[in-house]
């Protein structure tokens, strides 16, 4: 469509429609809120306000003393947490069962190689809580150390 058809904006505010509904809106009474209602509407917004800041004033001061709470609350935690009281390892007299067998001999290997190093042979070695009996060493042998 082309410019020419469509009517300009001057024509189209000159029509007898909008002339009609200019009148009509021209003849609508200017109101003014009253000044009761105006009053009115000032005391809420007064209050509204006043609360609003009062609330902005507690959250000022509960929200760095909520932080401080919980940084102090994890520092108690942390430096007054207590560990668990070490359990003694079942051993052979604990229990009969094969678990603590199992750990009895690995403490015992364990012992042997703390104590005697890589050159004594486990046949010289004594366990914990087991005399030293060699049975080709006779009591001539034991004197003579």
């Amino acid at each position: 469509m082309s410019m020419r058809n469509h009517p300009s904006d001057n024509e189209r505010l000159e029509s007898s429609a909008q002339q009609a509904m200019r009148a009509v809106v021209q003849a609508l009474p200017d109101e003014e809120p009253s000044l009761a209602w105006r009053s009115a509407l000032n005391e809420r917004l007064l209050e509204t306000a006043a609360q609003s800041r009062r609330r902005q004033r507690v959250v000022w001061f509960l929200r760095p003393a909520l932080g401080l709470g919980l940084a102090g609350a994890l520092a108690a935690v942390v430096m007054l947490r207590t560990s668990p009281e070490p359990r003694s390892l079942p051993t052979v007299q604990d229990g009969a069962g094969i678990e603590a067998e199992l750990l009895a001999t690995h403490r015992q290997s364990t012992n042997f190689v703390d104590v005697a190093g890589a050159g004594l042979d486990a046949d010289e070695a004594s366990y914990v809580g087991t005399p030293a009996v060699n049975p080709i060493w006779n009591e001539a042998d034991i004197e003579s150390l």
